[in-house]
């Protein structure tokens, strides 16, 4: 039977854990402050500050692994303080230039979350071996990560409980005594329970003495029953499907599937977990199925991997390296090194495996061997080939596109559009700043990284943004005069303003009908809606009282465009000229129009999206 631990044997593990381990709960209550402070403050800072304090959050979260698994190395190697503290204080080092290496809020991209990501998984996977590391103690360190991960899961049980329990009392408060509480208190409870006490309470079971873990060999029943017969039940199922599919591929002669790398790497992943599971009972008289079943496992992971080569070799060579496909190639290497080393080696070191995944994590997180170096050349070399294809790269430098906008092919400049957006959110626009004489350091100042891509894009004569089947998007506005596009309401009784969108769908230029907006005209509702591509409907009282066609007012508007700033995406117009008037019963309507976003289809603009105003007033 379970036994719960009471209030006052919880406060006094909680303070044994907070003395054994200063520097991971110190980490945890300056994360929960300075949350609270800016959850106070409604995020109402200055830049430099906001930006200081999430950097700070963002070192505590990763000192919470790694100033623990230095004090388990510390505990393991029998450290005198003086060690000890030394190994924390190099771990506060590592934390100090972590948290120099972030200097703008434009520092804040793929590059640096992806890469943050990164160090925290290896960070975990730090505290799962540290207190093994130069020790053979295979059993101990099952028995430890075992340990921990029960406590981690009675850990999120208990905050989740206490957590729900609180914030019901709070609302219960709030609803019958009429005591305001405001969702702040909500999350001042949240990150209480869920940083503070979350972290004090798991670190009060973290194992002391790794020696007795090694000599501990008990097995927790219900882990038995759930992985010997839920687990390992659910690999089986998993291994006859992606066999079954296999022989499918090879029986159409068809390529596998861009998403089956991922089901791949998850299936092995499931499998390896689930056979750590059943390590320590592996070699008992009536568990040895589970030994011949782990090395036929790795026997089959590998006609699963050479699947995912084809699949991801097939990948990369039609749209090249990203970051998700290099780390897809780095863990199927990983598993090819990892099945063959349980399959032929004696020993069957457990350890092996956070081990080798941590010291991978951080190889492939920084260099020129690295995941974001990779990557960025490969993408800067397939533009490469695009442009030069194109004549818009020319001898190394580019060449504004001198041709129209609207013969270039759409797919191409799509597939352009999207190799720049990759480069801009991924920092590697160094890779193609030689071919240009713009400077690119004015576009790092950007916090928005489409200004980027825009600009680049316009610098070769194209554009960004959405590309549909064959189309581009066309931008119809009204030309702002120096008055800000204010709109004149004079002869006319009533104003309202008007947005009009619908889910556009360019197969066959059929938009969603059921979508209804409403027209306020001389305190009239009348519904608008969809009959077609560019065809509308006015009716009051489900009867139609007029009909609006945008086709010719289109073609119409874009023989008044202002062509002087050469912009191919953005069509302005007069705004005298922006209207639509109509006559509906005894109501007399003037639709001003601001905007009108459409997709153009050879000559003919295809209505996405309308925002405007509407002038009313009776006959």
């Amino acid at each position: 039977m379970v036994k719960f631990p009471s209030v006052q044997s919880m406060f006094g593990q909680a303070w044994s854990a907070a003395k054994r381990f200063p520097m991971t709960t110190l980490c945890a209550l300056v994360g929960t402050g300075i949350l609270i402070y800016i959850t106070h403050s409604k995020w109402d800072l200055d830049e430099a500050r906001i930006l200081n304090w999430t950097k700070l959050i963002m070192c505590c979260e990763l000192g919470l692994c790694l100033f623990l698994a230095a004090k388990l190395f510390s505990e393991s190697r029998g450290s005198n303080a003086v060690k000890e503290v030394l190994l924390q204080a190099v771990v506060l080092g590592a934390l100090v230039c972590y948290y120099f290496s972030i200097r703008r809020f434009e520092d804040f991209d793929m590059v640096s979350i992806t890469r943050y990501s990164i160090y925290m998984i290896a960070a975990h996977l730090a505290v799962s071996f540290a207190p093994f590391i130069g020790r053979n103690q295979i059993n101990g360190f099952w028995q430890f990560n075992k340990t921990i991960f029960l406590r981690f899961v009675l850990t999120v049980f208990y905050s989740t409980v206490l957590f729900g329990g609180l914030a019901l009392a709070l609302w219960l408060m709030d609803e019958l005594l009429h005591i305001h509480m405001s969702y702040k208190r909500y999350l001042y409870l949240w990150y209480v329970l869920g940083i503070l006490f979350n972290t004090i309470f798991f670190l009060a079971g973290v194992p002391r003495d790794m020696k007795e873990l090694d000599t501990d060999t008990s097995y927790p029943k219900g882990l038995k029953i759930f992985t010997q017969f839920v687990l390992i039940p659910l690999v089986c199922m998993y291994l006859f499907i992606m066999y079954a599919y296999i022989a499918k591929i090879l029986f159409q002669w068809s390529l596998p599937k861009g998403y089956v790398s991922y089901l791949v790497i998850s299936f092995s992943g499931l499998g390896i977990f689930s056979l750590l599971m059943v390590y320590p009972i592996r070699h008992l008289d009536d568990n040895k199925w589970i030994k011949t079943f782990s090395k036929w496992f790795y026997v089959a992971l590998y006609p699963l991997l050479i699947l995912l080569a084809v699949n991801i070799e097939n990948r990369i060579s039609d749209y090249g390296t990203t970051v998700d496909r290099y780390f897809i190639v780095a863990l199927a290497l990983w598993l090819v090194c990892i099945s063959a080393y349980f399959l032929w080696s004696k020993k069957e070191n457990i350890k092996v495996i956070p081990v080798s995944l941590g010291v991978m994590a951080l190889l492939v997180s920084f260099g020129p061997w690295g995941a974001f170096s990779v990557s960025g050349h490969s993408q800067a070399r397939r533009l490469e080939k695009i442009l030069t294809a194109e004549h818009i790269l020319v001898n190394g430098k580019i060449h504004r596109l001198s041709m129209d906008f609207d013969n270039f092919n759409a797919d191409t400049a799509r597939e352009i559009n999207g190799i720049v957006e990759y480069l801009s959110h991924s920092n590697g626009l160094e890779y193609i700043q030689p071919w240009f004489t713009q400077n690119f350091d004015s576009l790092k100042t950007s916090r928005y990284s489409y200004m980027a891509d825009d600009s680049i894009m316009r610098w070769m004569g194209l554009h960004s943004g959405y590309y549909g089947s064959n189309n581009s998007t066309r931008y119809f506005y009204a030309k702002d005069n120096g008055d800000g596009n204010a709109v004149n309401v004079s002869g006319y009784d009533y104003y309202s303003h008007f947005e009009k969108y619908y889910d556009y769908r360019d197969t066959n230029e059929a938009p969603d009908t059921s979508e209804v907006t409403y027209v306020y005209a001389c305190n009239h509702s009348y519904s608008f809606s969809s009959r077609g591509a560019n065809k509308y409907v006015l009716k009051l009282e489900d009867k139609i009282v007029a009909t609006m066609d945008f086709t010719p007012f289109l073609l119409q508007m874009g023989k008044l465009r202002d062509t002087t700033d050469g912009d191919n995406e953005s069509i302005r117009i007069p705004n005298d000229k922006f209207v639509w008037e109509m006559q509906v019963d005894s109501v007399s309507m003037k639709f001003v129009f601001k905007s009108i976003q459409t997709e153009k289809k050879g000559d003919k603009y295809i209505v996405q999206s309308i925002d405007g105003a509407v002038l009313s007033k009776m006959k």
